[in-house]
């Protein structure tokens, strides 16, 4: 018989149950196994033999009938919405509460083949009641391995793409449910309960459910004894945990770092490598992960594998060393040239999220003073951190300049910068307005950097081109250290004769600046500025330009301000002696004007 002489001979017996339908039955449940025939017994209708068996209150074929179920809906998706459309989803619910489990583990298996989404318009089922009823199923046949399976899968396909299912499974004690199965011996149920757990905390709200000692350590026993997929998935699971801060303080113990680092003994397949390396990276950002590492002897783990041919384990490695390097200790025991090679391969993947932890990593070398001569011994990381001053990403821009500051107040250093042209593109982040916090950066770069420069000839060439700009941008601002670092070139300024005068000239000194700087009561910032503005009086057009009343009353309310250190009343007396002497009216003003202040 054709497979169409078959169908229809099924569709005529399956009005009543007899025997002649029994072996119909089991040719079309043969049938259904090839994807070939399958679709022709769809194409020639035997859904309606199907439903109408399925419409049998006692019906002995329940088993068949979702095998058969079953098997053509693995077929593609035109057969799927063929068995939907007819509406086998409820006879199918119904199964699934069968006492018997091999009638469960098919109307599951079903289930999961069918695209689920199909039934989401029928008001008698939801996914709510399909996900009570496969959990029920669990808890009553968990002794069978191939039953727990098939449910944990269908779990797993509802799961897919879908957060609010991922969610409703959390808060119906589905994910404590699944988890009971970690330490099973039944290899393929192992496996898809690990695939539905990193499906379930796709949903950040499902993470804090694995926030549990018991889960934890079977993820770590997985990975010690499993070398495939599953060793993958366990080390992925506890990095996703170290992701959430409430179960992260479940893995900040000695005992859990310790047992990470010597993980690193056995022989991890390359994800497992760089999920455990990102575990470690996350537990760093703490104050204790990150001491507990350095004293686990993480450092030498870093060096190993930031060197790695495989560029996600090198990636991974970049990430943990940022994280550790947040002490001076740290900082000089990483840097050397070993690893600065490394981080100059990973930049050379052009992507900006790396571009921003390499120079953050830069930047943090930057910090010790042991550090900074290192950077000699090595231009092409100088040349990179002026290619990031133009990166297209303002966060690696800011970086670079915040790098380039550090770098700067290095002696050593200064000669190179300036042969590398690092004037022109610190000036150009300095007169953009783009985000003020690069300004800043860059305006103290240059500032340290002429605070190191001696040559009058090359500070002439930078007040050419406008550096003064940086010192007058942070001599104007509202942050103490900054005016402090301003005021200190200032100073600086003054020493020269040929430079002063293009200092004294420039529109952004002006008297109100001056006050403001004076009513910062920051002695700080008033003792190399007030010595500047000392040496520049000592020009008669300066002298004339900031002649004014209201600076006499500055310099007055600051001498009998009980604030600032003694050395600055010198330098200020010293100040109002200049004005007294050089006031046409002479000293009684000054001296008329200090009694008012007095009385008020």
């Amino acid at each position: 018989m054709s497979c169409k002489e078959i169908v229809v001979q099924f569709n005529k017996l399956s009005h009543n149950l007899s025997s002649e339908l029994t072996n119909s039955l089991l040719k079309i449940q043969e049938l259904s196994k090839s994807q070939k025939t399958g679709k022709t017994l769809i194409s020639e209708g035997v859904v309606f033999g199907i439903m109408r068996l399925i419409s049998f209150p006692e019906n002995p074929h329940t088993k068949v009938l979702c095998d058969i179920i079953a098997e053509l809906a693995k077929i593609n998706e035109d057969t799927r919405t063929t068995l939907a459309v007819s509406g086998v989803f409820p006879f199918l619910f119904t199964q699934i509460e069968d006492e018997n489990p091999e009638i469960v583990k098919l109307a599951t298996r079903a289930l999961a083949n069918l695209a689920f989404q199909h039934c989401d318009n029928s008001e008698e089922i939801s996914k709510g009641d399909l996900l009570e009823k496969i959990l029920l199923a669990i808890n009553k046949f968990k002794t069978d391995p191939e039953l727990v399976r098939v449910c944990v899968g269908l779990i797993l396909n509802l799961s897919d793409d879908s957060e609010e299912f991922q969610i409703l499974v959390g808060q119906s004690n589905g994910i404590e449910i699944i988890c009971s199965f970690l330490d099973t011996e039944h290899e393929l149920v192992l496996s898809v309960v690990m695939r539905a757990l990193i499906a379930l905390v796709e949903s950040s709200e499902n993470i804090s459910y694995l926030g549990k000692i018991e889960i934890i350590n079977n993820l770590k026993n997985l990975i010690k004894t499993k070398q495939d997929e599953i060793q993958e998935m366990a080390a992925d699971l506890l990095l996703t945990i170290s992701s959430n801060e409430k179960c992260k303080q479940l893995l900040l113990t000695k005992e859990f770092i310790q047992e990470c680092l010597d993980l690193f003994k056995l022989d991890l397949l390359i994800n497992t490598k760089e999920y455990i390396i990102k575990l470690l990276s996350y537990i760093a950002l703490s104050n204790f992960g990150m001491n507990t590492s350095l004293e686990k002897g993480s450092i030498k783990l870093v060096k190993e594998f930031i060197s790695s041919p495989t560029f996600e384990i090198s990636l991974a490695s970049a990430m943990w060393l940022a994280n550790l390097i947040r002490t001076d200790e740290s900082c000089i025991s990483l840097m050397d040239s070993k690893v600065l090679s490394c981080l100059k391969k990973l930049v050379k993947n052009k992507n900006t999220k790396i571009s921003i932890l390499i120079i953050g990593i830069l930047r943090n070398f930057a910090i010790p003073e042991e550090n900074k001569p290192k950077f000699y011994d090595d231009p092409e990381i100088i040349d990179l951190i002026l290619q990031f001053i133009e990166h297209e990403d303002l966060r690696v821009q800011d970086h670079a300049c915040s790098c380039l500051r550090l770098l700067s107040s290095c002696k050593k250093l200064t000669q190179m910068l300036l042969e590398k042209g690092v004037i022109d593109k610190l000036l150009k982040q300095v007169f953009s307005d783009e985000v003020q916090r690069i300004q800043y950066s860059a305006s103290r770069a240059l500032n340290n950097l002429i605070f190191n420069i001696n040559d009058e000839n090359t500070l002439g060439s930078i007040v050419e081109k406008d550096g003064a700009a940086a010192m007058f941008l942070l001599l104007e601002s509202q942050f103490g250290v900054f005016r402090k670092e301003a005021a200190m070139v200032f100073n600086k300024f003054s020493n020269f004769e040929k430079l002063s005068i293009k200092i004294i000239n420039n529109e952004n000194l002006t008297v109100k600046m001056i006050n403001d700087i004076f009513s910062s009561e920051d002695s700080s910032v008033l003792e190399p500025f007030c010595l500047g503005l000392k040496k520049f009086l000592e020009n008669k057009l300066f002298f004339e330009k900031i002649s004014d009343k209201s600076i006499i009353v500055s310099l007055i309310r600051l001498k009998d301000n009980l604030t600032i250190s003694q050395e600055v009343v010198s330098i200020v007396l010293e100040l109002l002696e200049i004005f007294e002497d050089e006031n046409e009216k002479g000293k009684g003003n000054v001296m008329k004007m200090d009694n008012e202040i007095s009385l008020i």
